[in-house]
């Protein structure tokens, strides 16, 4: 639903990640946790100049 970004998750990438998933967002490849995780935000990287 979006209610909160991945990263607002008080679980997300420690202790939830791709190799220790808590739900399915992080499960599945198409979910939004794990597409965050593997690839992070394009405005953190626009932002970082990358």
């Amino acid at each position: 639903q979006g209610l909160i970004e991945p990263e607002d998750c008080a679980l997300f990438s420690d202790p939830c990640n791709p190799y220790n998933p808590f739900g399915p967002c992080m499960v599945s490849t198409e979910g939004a946790c794990n597409i965050h995780y593997r690839f992070g935000h394009k405005e953190d990287k626009i932002e970082a100049g990358n």
